[in-house]
């Protein structure tokens, strides 16, 4: 493209790769953000019809099916819009990124149930603590054991 393109959530040009994130309508509409969360928000928000949703690998910057993807979420992760949410091609990935840098590894069907109920804070695009001590949120759910 010879243009820059913006987030459907916040307008903002989008610039880093590995944060980017995109959906497609059934009826064939491209939505482009620059940070997964505002993804998340905006589609629950807006409640398209969304054929498929794309996320960037943090590592690769392939795309990657959200749908199949590994998610960390961690605080001290700056992306663009401060939701401190990466995405992985792989299980493994998402827990040597986990194990490493800290954060807590969900699906994207957990992370939409998180903004849904609200425990992804949209109003100050953060995210609640994510520590052992944190009783407001069901850590055994978001999880994922490898099969």
């Amino acid at each position: 493209m010879d243009y820059p393109v913006v987030c459907e959530e916040c307008g903002m040009i989008i610039s880093e790769t590995r944060h980017a994130a995109s959906y497609v309508t059934i009826s064939g509409e491209v939505r482009r953000f620059d940070d997964i969360g505002g993804m998340l928000l905006y589609d629950q928000r807006v409640g398209e019809d969304v054929y498929i949703y794309w996320v960037h690998d943090f590592n690769t910057e392939e795309w990657v099916n959200a749908e199949e993807a590994m998610f960390v979420l961690d605080n001290s992760l700056t992306t663009p819009m401060g939701w401190g949410v990466a995405a992985f091609g792989a299980m493994a990935d998402a827990e040597a990124y986990a194990t490493e840098h800290g954060g807590v590894v969900a699906t994207y069907a957990a992370l939409q149930e998180e903004i849904k109920t609200g425990k992804l804070d949209p109003t100050s695009l953060d995210m609640h603590d994510h520590t052992e001590n944190d009783e407001e949120m069901d850590h055994e759910n978001m999880d994922m054991e490898q099969e």
